[in-house]
């Protein structure tokens, strides 16, 4: 063993201990707050139940997209403007319209079973307290979205419905800047450990 040692250069023995040595990839701590992994957290546990007609789910979807429209619910209130009330802001942790929820509720059977109450006029004040502060209510409303995007541009036989519905949600069926911003997130998301995922 010896003799095979000395016969080995130096360098070349150098490298070879560097390649067997096994490299630890570097932990990165969360910069998010308790109260922002629990939104991404119970964004996520509800992106799992809500399905698409071909059985996807949206989970990381949503995650991205929250950390995207409102750093996972430290912005509440989006599209701000002296001028603008909250009945045509963006509200949440998702950044959902008021008219958007009216909108999802209406067509979608489930989502109208349980919650139609809440198209009356006077429970407007209601649905928008809702929206800013139940992360449950307004995850389920904004997935929802998601999944009925996502199943419209499967119905046209598109190759990636998941692009387009992910892409609508602001501003366009092709906003790539959008799309990429949300896949970032989710991978800093990912990277950080920020979510129990069983």
């Amino acid at each position: 063993m010896l003799k095979i040692l000395k016969s080995i250069s130096r360098p070349l023995l150098t490298m070879m201990l560097i390649m067997s040595t096994p490299v630890l990839a570097k932990e990165v701590k969360s910069p998010l707050s308790a109260k922002q992994e629990k939104v991404i957290q119970t964004v996520y546990d509800i992106g799992k139940q809500i399905k698409a007609d071909d059985g996807m789910t949206f989970e990381w979807a949503a995650v991205g997209i929250t950390f995207s429209e409102s750093s996972a619910g430290k912005n509440l209130i989006g599209d701000e403007s002296p001028d603008l009330k909250l009945r045509k802001a963006s509200l949440g942790s998702m950044q959902v319209r008021l008219n958007t929820a009216k909108w999802i509720i209406k067509r979608d059977p489930l989502m109208n079973e349980y919650y139609s109450f809440l198209l009356k006029p006077k429970m407007e004040k209601r649905l928008i307290s809702l929206l800013l502060s139940d992360v449950k209510f307004s995850a389920m409303i904004a997935i929802t979205y998601l999944k009925m995007n996502y199943n419209c541009w499967l119905k046209k036989g598109h190759k990636n419905p998941y692009f387009h519905a992910i892409s609508r949600y602001n501003g366009g069926n092709n906003n790539t800047i959008y799309f990429a911003k949300v896949k970032k997130n989710i991978k800093n998301i990912k990277r950080w450990k920020a979510i129990k995922t069983i």
